[in-house]
């Protein structure tokens, strides 16, 4: 298990996945402790990283919280690559291609959109490599952890203040590496991007948040065929998060002046969501989960 040799030699990796597996053991790690994180993080990958934010939490210092979260990142993608590498592939390999759109994407996940063969496609096998994106991660779940009751509209935030909706941008830099796999961490750099790619980031940013999310797809605008799209629905308690990070809406403020807003909606139901969203001029309709097609790709160590 090289993740956790890897993971023993870390006193800060050791006292997370003791918070993951709500123990408060000390010492050495051993295998048993190791196995016992994966299993559950393999299970239910949301409850361990909620576990460890909350330890984070816990602690006094600030910047010591900061370094936390650099390594709990780290932590996740070690035991989220293991866990792959555990399915019998080898670095670069993919798994088979698979229908719908999983609620946790793990570190290699590849949306190939409702593409499912590689020949003819008309945009890119879009990949998370957790690793080229940790330092954006680690920055959202420590803004999750300094906000915890408004950790919903502070991701919506980070996302769009690090990439801009440039379709025109975004099909020529896709087109120019002949529409094959690129990171998203590619158009993060750019900061260019289109509805698929701001989707993509705020659910990656609401795990490390340890928010339930997913992303959804179908169509946006009044008229049956509208343009295809995607965003992301929340969940906390009883409440219900529509969040269109590159959607927005203008909002008349009192002096006169004009504001342009993220379209972000809570309600007790879904439904009553995407009914307000009608009141911005804003029709979204999903369309079934079997739709998009996605892979794993196993990434080394």
């Amino acid at each position: 298990m090289e993740a956790f040799e890897r993971i023993k030699e870390s006193p800060k990796r050791i006292y997370l996945v003791r918070a993951a597996n709500a123990e408060n053991a000390g010492g050495f790690l051993s295998e048993e402790e190791y196995s016992k994180f994966k299993t559950l993080y393999s299970a239910n990958p949301l409850l361990a990283i909620q576990r460890m934010n909350s330890a984070i939490a816990a602690i006094g210092s600030e910047d010591a919280k900061k370094r936390y979260c650099d390594e709990c990142v780290s932590l996740e993608s070690a035991v989220e690559r293991e866990i792959i590498e555990s399915r019998g592939m080898r670095y670069g390999i993919e798994t088979e291609t698979r229908r719908g759109l999983p609620y946790f994407l793990f570190d290699g996940f590849v949306d190939m959109g409702y593409y499912s063969n590689e020949m003819n496609r008309t945009r890119e096998k879009l990949l998370v490599d957790k690793k080229k994106l940790a330092k954006h991660l680690a920055c959202a779940k420590a803004m999750s952890i300094m906000f915890p009751e408004r950790s919903e509209a502070v991701m919506a935030r980070m996302v769009a203040g690090r990439i801009n909706y440039d379709k025109d941008i975004a099909e020529r830099f896709v087109e120019e590496k002949d529409f094959g796999l690129i990171g998203l961490n590619e158009f993060l750099e750019e900061q260019i991007g289109v509805c698929r790619h701001f989707a993509m980031l705020y659910q990656l940013f609401a795990q490390e948040a340890g928010i339930e999310s997913r992303i959804v797809k179908g169509y946006l605008g009044k008229r049956p065929d509208g343009g295809l799209h995607a965003w992301n629905m929340a969940h906390r308690d009883k409440n219900c998060f529509l969040v269109d990070t590159s959607g927005s809406y203008l909002q008349d403020n009192k002096d006169g002046s004009i504001t342009r807003c993220i379209m972000f909606i809570q309600d007790s139901y879904e439904g009553r969501c995407y009914r307000k969203a009608r009141a911005y001029g804003k029709q979204y309709r999903r369309h079934e989960r079997n739709r998009n097609f996605y892979k794993y790709r196993y990434l080394e160590f």
